[in-house]
């Protein structure tokens, strides 16, 4: 089986130019389609010469060094195109902004010193006072062998990435989890092995969902096998959005995180996280607990865990900030899980289905992380209850009802949606210290959704679904579908019709109170609780 192995280079210059944030560097700048860069202000006082600049405390100067200091990896440039031979680091770095797509505005630091053959300069995005982003991007520079001043990496921390840790081997596709801070369009990725003419991926980054985590997101990166040996990494973030050849395509670029990777095949598995990691003790942290492997999510407490057990709801992605609100007043416990959604697209394609069979997985393992932590949180085990909207409605259903159709590769057809699209053959693997646990809930509340598999056995969980008899995203068709196969069974399931499309009904209080009921009466809640 193929493997690839992951090493996030360590740099000479990242202990010594540091921005004390940790963040990570090492690149090969991509050219994004359709950008047109403008004239980039270069900063003055940058050095000309050949040879190794030092700084003192009020400007830049050149010196000659005697004996310098041999380059780390001067053979290995991390750069995709034809790079130029760079006097000075200025150059080296206009020359990134032009490759990566900088809007015209960007302004350019001064030179900061690491070692005698290092450096950085530090690029916002506008100019002081007119950005709309409280952001910048810190890009890497150091001479080669021939004392000529090239592009190692660049980071920024509006984009934040979680990758295995140096060394680790995976099994691919890789899924890559990062942070995205900006209010801006989006995050493309493109994956340069070096000396490569074009990029192995060139990509959007898909969002991930969840109350604290509206800034996380998801991709899958995947390559040839026959492509082995160093490569870099780019995250860009896109301000606006212009249109090439038909397709839409990012045009301004505002940040920069570039990582280095080293692609290999039949590496050793890595043994996945320890015990500890999934199931230790979380304290008194409740925003953002990891609870799995690249995966969060943060708990909501009607009031402190005493002795009393609670009721507990499991929700996620779109409307989940909502139903944090309607539900812990009205006593239940309430987690938000960051699921993860690599692929999706917004259709029904295989990367849609491929999205499901992650989120699916990941809501799943936070019930079986809540049953691991169920005396710490106050967890009434046998009252757990998923709700969700839309995408959230589709995985809490596809969680009660779907999840043997979704473990088997093969065709899904929804005609209502389209035809057909190809179940994945890669899946998320579970932590083993978790399998002793149930995933099942209690019941599901559903708005805007349905079961995938629209397959459902007897003795499955009860549901209550809303929809929007004119709703044009999800038809309503799914919806009964699968209510009538629940019923075909004898599971309870109410579908409740609104006139109010693919939303949440917009009287909120009164449906809430009806779910409300409904979880009580199903999952024999006390009427007293909480």
């Amino acid at each position: 089986m193929r493997r690839i192995v992951v090493i996030l280079w360590a740099l000479a210059i990242a202990a010594s130019c540091s921005d004390g944030a940790g963040r990570q560097t090492g690149t090969i700048p991509g050219t994004t389609p359709g950008t047109t860069p403008g004239t980039v202000p270069v900063a003055s006082g940058q050095p000309t010469s050949t040879t190794a600049p030092v700084v003192d405390d009020s400007s830049l100067a050149t010196t000659t060094t005697a004996a310098p200091e041999a380059p780390v990896e001067s053979s290995a440039r991390p750069w995709h195109a034809p790079q130029a031979a760079h006097a000075d680091p200025a150059a080296a770095v206009a020359e990134f902004i032009e490759s990566i797509g900088f809007g015209s505005d960007v302004t350019v630091g001064e030179f900061r010193s690491g070692d005698s053959r290092s450096g950085e300069i530090e690029l916002d995005p506008a100019p002081p006072g007119e950005s709309q982003f409280d952001t910048s991007t810190t890009v890497f520079v150091r001479l080669d062998a021939a004392d000529n001043w090239f592009v190692v990496g660049a980071a920024s921390d509006a984009i934040v990435v979680d990758l295995p840790p140096p060394d680790a081997a995976v099994s691919p596709p890789l899924d890559v989890h990062l942070t995205h801070r900006l209010p801006s369009a989006g995050v493309m990725l493109q994956l340069w092995p070096d000396g490569a003419s074009a990029p192995l991926v060139d990509q959007q980054v898909t969002q991930g969902g969840g109350i604290f985590t509206m800034d996380v997101w998801d991709v899958t990166v995947d390559w040839p096998a026959t492509t082995v040996g160093p490569a870099t990494a780019i995250f860009t973030s896109y301000d606006t959005v212009g249109t090439i050849d038909g397709d839409d395509a990012p045009t301004t670029v505002v940040a920069v995180t570039t990582l280095r990777l080293e692609l290999a095949t039949d590496a050793a598995p890595t043994a996945g996280p320890s015990p500890a990691t999934v199931i230790g003790p979380i304290g008194d942290q409740r925003i953002d607990v990891l609870y799995q492997a690249g995966v969060r999510l943060s708990i909501f407490e009607p009031s402190p865990c005493a002795t009393a057990l609670r009721p507990t709801i499991v929700t996620g992605g779109p409307s989940s900030r909502t139903f944090v609100e309607e539900f812990r007043a009205r006593g239940y416990l309430v987690v938000d899980v960051a699921w993860r959604t690599p692929g999706y697209t917004g259709g029904l394609t295989d990367g849609t289905l491929r999205a499901f069979s992650f989120s699916v997985n990941d809501l799943g393992v936070a019930v079986q992380w809540l049953r691991a932590h169920a005396g710490e949180l106050c967890v009434d085990t046998d009252r757990i209850a998923a709700v969700g909207y839309s995408y959230g409605a589709i995985t809490g259903l596809s969680l009660a009802y779907s999840q043997g159709e979704l473990a088997s590769p093969g065709e899904l057809t929804i005609d209502e949606l389209g035809g057909s699209a190809a179940l994945p053959f890669d899946r998320p693997i579970p932590p083993p210290e978790l399998a002793s646990y149930s995933n099942e809930v209690g019941a599901v509340v559903a708005f805007a959704g349905f079961a995938l598999g629209q397959t459902v056995d007897a003795g499955e969980p009860p549901a209550l679904l809303f929809h929007g008899r004119d709703d044009g995203t999800i038809p309503i068709a799914l919806a009964e579908q699968t209510c009538a196969a629940a019923t075909a069974v004898g599971v309870t399931c109410e579908l409740v019709r609104h006139d109010e499309g693919h939303r949440l009904p917009s009287e909120r209080r009164a449906v809430f109170d009806r779910a409300d009921d409904f979880l009580r009466r199903q999952l024999g809640i006390d009427a007293s609780a909480g």
